[in-house]
């Protein structure tokens, strides 16, 4: 993404999250073997994302994330103590020693209504086997910047009956695989250091009387959890402290402010 007259680099805090295994051919240790979603780092080496992109996986395999915008020259760190939020929304933090740099703030105070907003993921990322039924599995990996603007705050209840979830409604594409990116404010952007009110965890389908006449769909719309949900997340990389405790003490918590 670019924004007139502001560097933008999302691979320093961008990742790719995805489930690996041992192999003994090839110069990796680890190879891909399915793309879970999208995910942040914040300073220290601090991998936030969805619970339901950070599960753990079964046969003996491990979660990593990945960064870099090219499969061929990516970097990859195992992920440690990776748990949910221990109030049980579907948000997870994992430890990821090998990237450590990240310049995402954590936002001081809630936004506003109409606000603009942005997020960096790894939308509509697939495998396909390289030599039909028996060649190894390659993932195409898209890095999409999506952008749009908060259109309201309301408490969100899956149609499934789960619990519900405080959340960001906003005018923006969420395709699949966006789950665990940020959301952030667009024109923090300009300091350099992006702030980060929301992570994305899904959309919704605004329902509505169909237009026969004009033809006009459903609305889908983009869902973030709350802040102070962010805010409040805990979890083993995090020891005994909230995610807001935790960014405090690495001088990454900022307030919102607007551009003229």
């Amino acid at each position: 993404m670019s924004v007139p007259g502001v560097p933008f680099h999302s691979d320093q805090w961008c990742v790719a999250l995805y489930e690996m295994q041992e192999s003994s051919e090839g110069p990796d240790p680890y190879v891909p073997t399915a793309y879970r979603g999208s995910g942040f780092l914040f300073p220290g080496g601090l991998v936030v994302s969805c619970w339901h992109c950070l599960h753990p996986p079964r046969d003996g395999k491990v979660l990593a994330a990945i960064r870099g915008n090219d499969l061929d020259a990516y970097q990859f760190c195992l992920l440690r103590d990776v748990s949910q939020d221990r109030s049980g929304f579907d948000l997870a933090t994992a430890a990821a020693p090998a990237f450590q740099g990240s310049p995402l703030v954590l936002a001081h105070s809630n936004s506003s209504i109409g606000q603009r907003v942005m997020t960096v993921a790894h939308a509509g990322t697939i495998g396909r086997l390289s030599d039909g039924d028996r060649g190894s599995l390659r993932f195409e990996q898209p890095t999409r910047t999506l952008q749009g603007y908060v259109t309201r705050t309301f408490k969100f209840q899956p149609l499934d009956g789960g619990r519900v979830v405080p959340s960001w409604e906003v005018d923006m594409p969420c395709p699949a695989g966006s789950s665990g990116a940020p959301l952030i404010l667009t024109d923090s952007l300009a300091s350099g250091r992006p702030l980060v009110i929301g992570v994305i965890h899904g959309r919704h389908l605004a329902l509505s009387e169909p237009d026969h006449e004009m033809g006009l769909p459903n609305y889908v719309f983009g869902l973030a959890h709350y802040l102070d949900t962010v805010k409040n997340l805990t979890g083993d990389a995090l020891g005994d402290q909230t995610l807001h405790e935790y960014m405090l003490g690495h001088g990454a918590v900022g307030v919102h402010y607007m551009l003229d």
